[in-house]
């Protein structure tokens, strides 16, 4: 049998906490009776628990009934009826105390829950209470107070007095019935007392709204009023004087605006405004007032005489003004201020002349203004259209005798032109046709004024053009594209027939004769002027979608004869020179060839030989009395020799001026202040401003003063009335053909002035005579130039014939001692090349032209720069493209340097530059 193991206890026996071991049992008790202590204790702590769990729940129930119990608070408290507010809480609050009862979990909780919410009833009820009583009182008083202004307007307004006789008593009665009882006996009684006060109160009110000046004179007199408390008094004043604050600030300002326009302005009553204005304000303005007093007058005058009389008249002022203060008439600083308010009176003028002439003329003429007032009211549009073009005649000739020069001349207000610009984007194509015919009608033969207005306001140039072609078709075209659905329409066409846009963009563009145009634009309004890109950018748009125009229309038509089309109509219709444009239709009429040519030869005429009698003065001469016979004496060679003339920037005509040395252009004046232009339509021969015929045959074979000595004196006559004439080459039998190298007449007047230089003036021809008839030689450099460009052109066929080698170095010959007689290699004069780069070489090839031919080479499949050309030059400039493909990438910077530099290149591009007008011409008239 196993042994069973044994083992030794390792701790000894403890109580565990919580347990009682001291229970003593008795000899009499049994077990039930010894715990009957125990169990009592468990009994009660199950009774606490149990209470403490009913009255969390109750409370809980109680939360939520006092919630649901606010709005029914909100809906009592709003009324002013207690029964119907008791009512509204007992009926709801039984609701929701059923509600809530329900969702107890015992008769306890229920009951708890019961209690509690019946004390929180009865405590809301009597919030409700005096919510209620509050509502009651105010709606007494807001009854109290509309029969009250009821019985005070009655007794103001009503006829016979009566009402106003028994409006104390009326008050009174108001007052007792409905608020004894509800308020105090001195409350009452100060309501009773204060009624003679609050009748006086509605009086000065009822007179604020009628008359607030009288009131105010009225209340400030204590006489008035006498029952009005002090604070009542105060308030009354301080409402009528914020009525009368904006209304006395606008009387000074329209008063001071009507004497700053020389009109006599409604009287201003300043002892009247101290009683309403600040002191600080009422000093200004009595300072503002003394220096106006006895202005008015001559400021009249200053508005409405010549920009060129202005500093007189206003010295003259200046001059009473120091003589009243010597004589103790008015104190130094009055005198002063009188002198700085005449000069912000003129610049005032001359800035609103110079921004908006029209405005400025219908504020200060009173004759302007009842014109346009008018008009506006006559209703028969023919007869409307009649007084609108004689207004703005009006308007020109006023603007031209206050001094403003034709090119900032204007035909509307700013206003009008910007709001016909805002009507016009946002109309349809029928729209714009008819705006644009009214305009017509409404203008007259100053209707070009109206649209450099608007052009200058940001009217579309398709609406300059279409109106100036005066052709429906070309009208129809342009105005189509000033759609964006048009466009939108174009340029899928143009994809899906593979013209690409930017390209077509960039090809009419980079087009000579649109490359001349922008040229010309930029020269006369600054190459960095905003406006200038944003027009150019505009037309070139409009070519660019009139191109592809000609396209959808024309199924015949492709992409080059469409842009062609499209270029031509700047080509053709303008008249390029090297400082301006001259329009070859002016109101909607084609100009002859003889206008135009009359047009230049003016430009000349009076630049070479009418300069000195027009009377043009040394900038600053007018303003500084200390010019010198040295410095007017420097100014004359100056403007012979740096003058050019400008288009005006009304695009009416043409305007001289001299390049400072920044390279601005600044417009010369006489001494009457008058600006040298004219006209594209004057065809006189009057010089500009004067009664002077000029003598338009002076230029005939004129030489230069430096030059004439050279001329041989048995080819050079002079008549009766010293006009030189060459007598030895009058007969026509002497003339040389084209491949004949000996004469020099026949070449400079058929071959040179026309091809070449191309202005066709008769005083450059002359010079060019004088020059070849001097001994001179080609230098070495010159003439292996000269033989390169001719062994690379010879042969070439041009219209009358091929071109011998001979004959080209003959021409190239005779160009470089016509240009430079080989002395310089860049062309003289003080202008900043910043944009436009100067001629350079020998033959004083133009960067932008020398540009124009790489580019129209690059685009031909048989280019003038041929094979010959690419080995001549294939050593001098980098591999890997052509020469011509290199030379497209320089910029006009780049390649007037190179011209310079590079003598072979630059007698190329002047023999193919010449060679390309021969190709093109109809025939050579030799």
């Amino acid at each position: 049998m196993p042994k069973i193991p044994t083992f030794e206890a390792q701790g000894s026996v403890e109580q565990l906490q919580g347990t009682t071991t001291n229970i003593q049992m008795g000899l009499n008790q049994n077990l039930a009776s010894a715990l009957k202590p125990v169990t009592d204790a468990v009994v009660k702590f199950k009774i606490k628990e149990n209470d403490a769990q009913n009255k969390t729940e109750a409370l809980k129930l109680e939360n939520n009934f006092i919630n649901e119990m606010q709005s029914v608070y909100e809906q009592a408290n709003i009324l002013s009826n207690k029964e119907q507010a008791q009512n509204i809480i007992q009926e709801k609050s039984n609701a929701l105390i059923e509600k809530y009862a329900s969702q107890a979990t015992n008769n306890s909780t229920k009951t708890l829950f019961s209690n509690y919410a019946l004390a929180e009833v009865q405590k809301g009820m009597f919030r409700s209470n005096s919510a209620v009583s509050k509502n009651i009182l105010t709606e007494l008083d807001n009854n109290v107070n509309t029969k009250k202004e009821r019985l005070l307007t009655t007794a103001f307004l009503a006829e016979g007095g009566f009402d106003y006789s028994v409006l104390q008593t009326d008050l009174t009665k108001l007052y007792t019935d409905n608020y004894s009882g509800r308020i105090s006996n001195a409350q009452l009684k100060t309501l009773v007392d204060g009624i003679p006060g609050e009748v006086q109160a509605y009086e000065a009110t009822k007179l604020i709204t009628d008359n607030p000046r009288e009131a105010l004179t009225t209340l400030l007199d204590v006489e008035n009023y006498p029952n009005l408390t002090l604070k009542n008094r105060q308030s009354l004043i301080s409402n009528v004087k914020n009525i009368l604050l904006p209304e006395i600030n606008n009387d000074w300002k329209n008063y001071v605006a009507a004497a700053a326009l020389g009109k006599e302005p409604i009287p201003f009553d300043m002892d009247f405004a101290k009683k309403v204005l600040p002191a600080e304000t009422v000093i200004e303005m009595e300072s503002q007032l003394e220096t106006i007093d006895d202005t008015i007058g001559k400021v009249k005058i200053l508005n409405s005489i010549s920009s060129k009389d202005l500093k007189a008249t206003v010295e003259q002022y200046e001059l009473e003004i120091d003589a009243k203060v010597s004589a103790g008439a008015i104190d130094f600083i009055v005198g002063e201020k009188k002198k700085e308010y005449y000069n912000t009176i003129i610049k005032n003028r001359q800035d609103l002349l110079s921004t908006d002439p029209v405005s400025f003329i219908s504020q200060t003429n009173d004759d302007i203004k009842f014109a346009i007032e008018t008009i506006e009211s006559t209703e028969d549009l023919t007869q409307k259209n009649i007084l609108e073009s004689e207004l703005a005649t009006a308007l020109i000739q006023i603007q031209t005798d206050l001094g403003v020069p034709k090119y900032e001349q204007k035909v509307m207000t700013s206003d009008q032109s910007k709001s016909f610009v805002y009507n016009y984007k946002n109309g349809d194509q029928n729209t714009r046709i008819a705006m644009l015919q009214g305009l017509e009608l409404q203008f007259g033969d100053l209707n070009n004024k109206a649209f450099q207005q608007l052009l200058g306001d940001g009217l579309p140039e398709t609406a300059i053009f279409s109106s100036y072609f005066q052709n429906p078709q070309i009208t129809e075209a342009l105005l189509s594209i000033d759609s964006e659905d048009k466009r939108k329409e174009l340029k899928v066409f143009a994809k899906d027939n593979g013209v690409k846009f930017d390209k077509l963009r960039k090809d009419i563009r980079g087009s000579k004769a649109i490359r001349l145009f922008e040229d010309i634009v930029a020269t006369n309004t600054g190459a960095n002027n905003a406006d200038t890109v944003d027009q150019m950018n505009s037309i070139v748009e409009m070519l660019t979608y009139y191109t592809l125009s000609e396209m959808f229309t024309n199924s015949d038509t492709n992409e080059v004869k469409a842009r062609k089309k499209a270029i031509s109509l700047i080509k053709d219709n303008f008249q390029i020179e090297d400082t301006y444009y001259i329009p070859k239709i002016w109101d909607g009429k084609k100009l002859l060839d003889s206008h135009i040519d009359t047009v230049i030869e003016k430009t000349e005429i009076i630049k070479d030989h009418y300069l000195d009698q027009w009377g043009a003065v040394a900038f600053g001469s007018m303003k500084d009395d200390t010019l010198t016979i040295d410095m007017q004496s420097e100014f004359n060679v100056n403007i012979k020799e740096n003058g050019e003339w400008r288009n005006t920037s009304d695009g009416e005509g043409l305007i001289f001026g001299i390049i400072l040395a920044d390279g601005e252009f600044a417009p010369v004046k006489n001494s009457n202040g008058d600006f040298l232009e004219f006209n594209f339509d004057d065809d006189s021969y009057i010089l500009p401003g004067t009664d002077i015929k000029m003598n338009m045959t002076l230029n005939d074979f004129m030489p230069d003063k430096s030059e004439s000595a050279s001329l041989p004196s048995d080819t050079l006559q002079f008549d009766e009335n010293s006009q030189p004439q060459f007598a030895s080459l009058k007969n026509e039998s002497q003339l040389i053909g084209l491949n004949d190298t000996t004469g020099n007449l026949n070449f400079v007047t058929k071959i040179w002035s026309k091809y070449y230089q191309t202005s066709r003036s008769k005083l450059k021809e002359l010079n060019a005579i004088a020059k070849l008839t001097l001994p001179y030689t080609v230098p070495e450099d010159a003439l292996n130039s000269i033989n390169k460009a001719a062994n690379i052109f010879e042969g070439q066929m041009v219209t009358d014939g091929r071109l011998s080698k001979e004959i080209i170095v003959d021409y190239l010959s005779k160009i470089g001692q016509i240009e430079t007689e080989y002395k310089y290699k860049k062309q003289k004069g003080n202008y900043i090349e910043k944009t436009k780069f100067l001629a350079r070489s020998y033959w004083q090839v133009e960067p932008r032209s020398a540009e124009s031919l790489i580019e129209e080479n690059l685009k031909t499949d048989n280019p003038l720069f041929g094979n010959k050309f690419e080995t001549t030059f294939r050593k001098s400039y980098p591999k890997g493209n052509s020469v011509l493909e290199h030379l497209s990438t320089l910029s006009q910077k780049e390649l007037a340097k190179t011209l310079e530099n590079d003598s072979d290149l630059a007698a190329t591009m002047a023999a193919a530059d010449l060679i390309t007008k021969l190709i093109n011409a109809k025939s050579i008239d030799i």
